[in-house]
C-alpha cells in the first residue's frame, strides 16, 4: 500500500482509486484507509471505488 502514495500522481496532491472488491480480497482495505486518514487525506467510497484525495488540505469548488 505504500507505493500507493508514493506513487507520483498521489505526491502531487491528485486522486487515486481502488477497487473495493479487491482491498478486501487482498485483506488491506481497512489498512488504506487507516494510511490515509494518517496522512490527512479524504477517503470516498463511490460506487466499487475507494477514490483518495491526496492532499492534506484540498480546495474544493462545486461546479454542480
Amino acid at each position: 500500500l505504500n507505493n500507493i502514495f508514493d506513487a507520483k500522481i498521489a505526491r502531487r496532491g491528485s486522486i487515486v482509486r481502488r477497487s473495493i472488491k479487491s482491498l478486501k480480497e487482498n485483506g488491506c482495505y481497512e489498512e488504506l484507509i487507516r494510511m490515509a486518514r494518517e496522512r490527512g487525506y479524504l477517503v470516498f467510497e463511490i460506487g466499487d471505488q475507494v477514490v483518495v484525495i491526496c492532499s492534506p488540505d484540498p480546495h474544493f469548488k462545486r461546479v454542480a
